[in-house]
């Protein structure tokens, strides 16, 4: 991809990106057992931990929930919509955060950075996305749901628990596009989002947080 960033400040895009949360620690290895040993196959396991409490995702329970979610006869084109709605939804989640971070920017300055991100990205882009179809399913998943919640404590806001859900949710779809359907890594193009959002708010001056 052409990056800008250095016409830009590194700073902005890293205040834009940050979805951290203090004390999350995010880990993924890989479990051998008898069966994956008899089939030459392997399932990683994606923990989180936060302040004491444990969250853990196999690969193969979250690819079944996809595949148990996702009923369609033609993968090849839902795949391809897929990338569309995927890369979209997190382009206008970046943009959203710099928003809010940094002030609001106008209708043609988001369809520049759309028409920009498509040639870079080589897939076709809509602007009107906001959630991709296996971040819904995840959302919508009783286990996934149940998993998050041993990451909550009782001193958590209503808005730090979905922080917490966000993020898990986040790394999941990521994990699910790119290792069962074998896409594009997204941070690349949340990372390309970010600098030319940078580049607006140099440009434009809008107001540092």
């Amino acid at each position: 991809m052409v990056t800008n960033i250095s016409k830009a400040s590194s700073f902005i895009v890293k205040n834009i990106c940050d979805t951290d949360i203090k004390g999350m620690m995010i880990s993924r290895e890989k479990r051998k057992g008898l069966w994956q040993k008899i089939t030459r196959t392997s399932n990683a396991v994606t923990t989180f931990s936060l302040n004491g409490q444990v969250a853990q995702f196999e690969d193969k329970k979250i690819f079944s929930i996809v595949d148990h979610a996702l009923k369609v006869q033609n993968r090849k084109e839902w795949f391809k919509e897929e990338t569309t709605n995927l890369f979209s939804a997190e382009i206008n989640k970046v943009i959203d955060t710099a928003c809010k971070k940094y002030g609001p920017i106008r209708d043609t300055d988001r369809k520049n950075i759309f028409r920009k991100l498509s040639s870079e990205v080589d897939a076709t882009l809509d602007q009107v996305c906001t959630q991709s179809s296996i971040s819904h399913m995840l959302y919508n998943s009783q286990a996934v749901s149940k998993e998050v919640q041993k990451l909550y404590h009782p001193s958590h806001t209503r808005d730090e628990k979905n922080k917490i859900n966000n993020l898990v949710n986040k790394k999941l779809t990521d994990i699910v596009y790119i290792k069962k359907f074998s896409g594009k890594a997204p941070d690349p193009v949340r990372t390309r989002a970010a600098e030319e959002m940078a580049l607006l708010v140099k440009k434009k001056k809008l107001s540092y947080p």
